[in-house]
C-alpha cells in the first residue's frame, strides 16, 4: 500500500538554528516527487526532518495519516528508507551483505540475518538486475553500481517510502539515467519516492510532482510541469532559464531547463 506523507506548518532547523518555516506539503503516495531548490536553501534539512532524524522545530509530520512524533525509530524504518549520495566502501563487504544491512530493522538486538532475510535482500538484486554483483566486495565496483545496490538495500528494507539523496551526484550520464530508469520503475510498483536533486531536466522527465524550495520555504508544489516552469526556476536560482522542448524520436519530445541570456531574472 502506497502511503502519503504530510507536513502541517513544519518548521525545520537545528538548536538556535532555525532553516525551514511553515512548510505546508503533501507527497503522494505511489509516485515520484522531486525536491529541488539552490544550495542552502533547506533541502537536506527537510529530508533529515521527514526522516525522523532532527526534530521539528514547530508543526506536524504525519507519514501514512500517523503522526511521526508518535512512532519509535523502528516502526519509522519500516515505513521509509533512506537512500545516500554515492558513498565510499570501507570494509570489503560483499554486495548481498551491503543489502542485507537492509533487514536491521527486522531483526532483534542480537539476531542474525536468516534464510528469510537471504531471500528478501537476494529478490531486491533481482529487481535491481544486479543480481551478477551479489558476491563482489562492495569497494571494487563502480559509483553507479555502488548506487544500485544502496537503492537495494532500501528496497530489503521493505518501507514503502524511500527518501534518495541527489541519487545521480557524481555519476556519468548513462549511469544517471540507469538509476533515475529504477526510480520510476519503483514508483510504477507503488512505493512513494522522495529525491532530491539539483538538476531540473531530471524532476522534468521523471517525476510526477515537483517541490520547490528557497529560502527555506516552499515556493511551489504540485504536478511537476506546472511547478518547474521558467520564471519559477529563474526566481529560485537567481538566472534567466526557460523550459525547451526537444523531440526525443518515435514522436516523443522531452522538456528540458536551458539559460536565457536574453531575459532578465528579475
Amino acid at each position: 500500500m502506497a502511503l502519503e506523507i504530510e507536513t502541517r506548518a513544519l518548521a525545520t532547523g537545528y538548536p538556535n538554528h532555525p532553516v525551514g518555516r511553515d512548510m505546508n506539503l503533501t507527497i503522494a503516495g505511489g509516485r515520484v516527487t522531486a525536491l529541488l531548490g539552490p544550495n542552502g536553501c533547506g533541502k537536506t534539512t527537510l529530508f533529515r526532518t521527514l526522516l525522523g532524524l532532527l526534530k521539528p522545530q514547530g508543526g506536524q509530520i504525519l507519514i501514512g495519516g500517523d503522526d511521526l512524533a508518535r512512532l519509535s525509530r523502528g516502526e519509522v524504518a519500516k515505513r521509509a528508507a533512506y537512500v545516500p549520495q554515492v558513498v565510499e566502501g570501507y570494509f570489503p563487504f560483499t554486495v548481498l551483505d551491503v543489502v542485507l544491512m537492509g533487514r536491521a530493522p527486522h531483526l532483534g538486538a542480537f539476531s542474525a540475518p536468516g534464510a528469510e532475510d537471504r531471500r528478501i535482500a537476494q529478490g531486491a538484486l533481482d529487481e535491481l538486475r544486479i543480481t551478477d554483483l551479489a558476491r563482489r566486495p562492495f569497494t571494487a565496483i563502480s559509483g553507479g553500481q555502488r548506487q544500485l545496490v544502496l537503492i537495494a538495500r532500501a528496497l530489503a528494507q521493505q518501507a514503502p517510502v524511500i527518501f534518495m539523496d541527489e541519487p545521480t551526484a557524481s555519476l556519468d550520464f548513462a549511469n544517471q539515467f540507469h538509476v533515475l530508469d529504477c526510480v520510476r520503475r519503483l514508483a510504477g510498483a507503488g512505493r512513494t519516492i522522495v529525491v532530491s536533486s539539483h538538476h531540473p531536466d531530471h524532476a522534468l522527465r521523471f517525476a510526477d510532482r515537483a517541490v520547490l524550495m528557497k529560502a527555506g520555504g516552499i515556493l511551489a508544489e504540485g504536478p511537476t510541469a506546472q511547478v518547474l516552469t521558467g520564471p519559477a526556476l529563474s526566481d529560485v536560482y537567481g538566472m534567466p532559464v526557460r523550459i525547451a522542448e526537444v523531440a526525443a524520436g518515435m514522436g516523443e519530445a522531452v522538456c528540458v531547463c536551458v539559460p536565457d541570456p536574453h531575459t532578465s531574472a528579475d
